[in-house]
């Protein structure tokens, strides 16, 4: 018995460990990774991660903006 809660432990945190660094690294809290371990649930997350509007790049495109802002040179396009 303990052999496949063990195989079931190490692929959890197979699949729980990059979901996790993705969703942090996107802006969302890491915890909301633990929704690939439920089924129909995990599904409906990825569709969420692809779709919605990270706030992570939100905070790094206003950073662009505000930096182009200050520019002493801009560049003609």
């Amino acid at each position: 018995m303990p052999i496949p809660l063990l195989t079931a432990a190490i692929w959890g945190g197979l699949v729980i460990w990059p979901f996790w660094r993705i969703t942090t690294r996107v802006g969302y809290p890491g915890w909301l990774s633990l929704l690939m371990v439920v089924p129909v649930v995990n599904l409906a997350y990825l569709y969420f991660l692809a779709y919605s509007t990270w706030p992570g790049v939100e905070e790094f495109q206003d950073q662009g903006r505000e930096s182009r802002r200050r520019s002493p040179i801009s560049p003609s396009l």
